[in-house]
């Protein structure tokens, strides 16, 4: 179920799956491209034990073979391996050699005392060159060590080179380890956030649509009730009965009315005046002398 679900999303935000896996090839490109492969060489040499010789009428001869004497010379191979791996062994080579490893072990397939090299770097050259002057080393180290006894070279141990590649093989593990967890990592990201924008969009798409159904069905439900009755109004808040010949009242701010007219008030006083008649104290201050019949005239001032 949840491989359906998986490839419904890749097929539904297919725009978004064809970045992802265009990053991840080029991630995974750039890697393997700034890795780069690397180079391997190795050799094998053998360390040899000295021959018995014998004097036959004032000259020296073999006696016995030396192949048969191999078993005696582990010793030997032993601490040539132990100093090859010391510290300042080394850190000489690295000199020589920056970037680069190397591997000396015993061949454990043979009771044979071979000492097996491998030399690793990023370049061919480099690489052969640094396994030759590590093969070199072995019979410098033995003769370093039988140098104090007094021997004579015939009865010295030695060492002699078995193989040795004068072309270094060519290896792409580190190459493909990096292309891995680079494509791993990039897939993996580019997945995730493909799935959490899926989700995004996903419910703002539902919640678009629930708002949608949801007008949809308040729009119907108040067609069928039909249009809202008018509130009743309450005794107050009903319009008074006004004579038909008598006209209604104008806003006060609509007309400029003269100082002396029964209008000069606010709409409520005008209202009022109408119903109980004209105040007979209103302007008797001011008008006193004056005939009831005949106001006396006065230019109209601003409106109260």
């Amino acid at each position: 179920m949840e491989l359906k679900v998986f490839w419904r999303t890749l097929r539904r935000r297919w725009y978004l799956t064809m970045v992802v896996l265009a990053l991840t090839v080029g991630a995974t490109a750039y890697v393997v491209r700034d890795v780069g492969p690397t180079y391997e060489a190795e050799g094998s040499a053998l360390v040899f034990p000295p021959a018995s010789s014998i004097k036959v009428e004032g000259k020296a001869a073999t006696a016995g073979n030396p192949y048969l004497e191999l078993a005696g010379v582990n010793q030997a191979r032993d601490v040539v391996i132990r100093t090859l791996k010391s510290r300042t062994v080394q850190e000489e080579w690295g000199e020589d050699f920056p970037g680069m490893e190397y591997e000396a072990t015993p061949d454990f397939t043979n009771s044979a005392p071979i000492i097996l090299f491998t030399v690793e770097g990023g370049s061919s050259a480099m690489t052969a060159a640094g396994l030759d002057d590590l093969m070199s080393r072995v019979p410098a180290i033995l003769l370093d060590l039988q140098d104090g006894l007094g021997l004579a070279s015939e009865g010295m141990v030695t060492a002699r080179k078995l193989t040795q590649d004068a072309q270094p093989a060519i290896v792409r593990k580190g190459q493909i380890r990096a292309g891995m967890l680079a494509l791993a990592a990039t897939a993996g990201l580019g997945l995730l956030l493909l799935a959490l924008i899926d989700s995004l969009l996903v419910s703002r798409a539902r919640s678009r649509a629930e708002n949608a159904a949801r007008r949809e069905a308040e729009a119907a439900a108040r067609a069928l009730e039909g249009p809202e009755p008018e509130p009743d109004l309450e005794p107050e808040d009903q319009p008074e009965d006004q004579p038909e010949d008598q006209p209604e009242d104008q806003p006060v701010y609509a007309y400029r009315i003269p100082v002396d007219s029964d209008m000069a008030v606010s709409p409520a006083r005008s209202k009022w005046l109408r119903q109980v008649g004209p105040d007979p104290f209103r302007n008797g201050h001011r008008f006193r002398t004056a005939p009831s019949g005949k106001p006396r005239s006065r230019t109209a001032g601003r409106n109260r």
